[in-house]
């Protein structure tokens, strides 16, 4: 039996109003970095969203990903998109309510 690498991809729109960033796959150690990065990137957008519908799964590194962009910018960043399994873990960690929550676009 051989074992899959997981696939991973991060999409980043930005149209100068909005950063989007998708992350695709699974949002664990290895990959939370690049999350960061890509919202480092931030300039004079009014919005900074992350569009969770893609993330398959999410570890304690993930969320502490998304917990640090939320604290670097609480006023522009928003969630959209979480899949049920991921906003359930949102919840049970206690941090589901520390995110604007936004439509998805």
């Amino acid at each position: 039996m051989m074992l899959r690498e997981p696939t991973w991809d991060i999409d980043v729109d930005d149209d100068g109003h909005t950063l989007a960033v998708r992350p695709c796959g699974e949002l664990d150690l290895s990959t939370s970095p690049e999350l960061v990065n890509a919202f480092g990137k931030a300039g004079g957008q009014t919005h900074l969203l992350c569009d969770l519908s893609g993330v398959t799964f999410i570890d304690s590194s993930g969320i502490r990903a998304l917990i640090e962009i939320g604290q670097r910018e609480p006023e522009r960043f928003a969630l959209t998109g979480a899949s049920e399994p991921v906003e359930r873990l949102l919840e049970l960690t206690g941090v589901a309510g520390w995110f604007r929550r936004t439509p998805p676009c």
